[in-house]
């Protein structure tokens, strides 16, 4: 089984979700919250800067 991850843009989210699960190769789509992936990254050392003025 493989993984992708990606970051996208809040307002277009419902959208690449919709496309995304129409393809056969897709099994499942997991939403991280903001918060939580912002955390995560900045303690990783691979997401310094993150702008916490936005409205995510």
């Amino acid at each position: 089984m493989h993984y992708v991850v990606m970051y996208v843009n809040a307002d277009n989210y419902d959208w690449i979700k919709e496309k995304i699960s129409s393809l056969k190769i897709v099994k499942k789509i997991e939403e991280t919250p903001y918060e939580k992936l912002s955390s995560e990254l900045s303690l990783e050392g691979d997401f310094e800067d993150v702008d916490d003025d936005e409205d995510y």
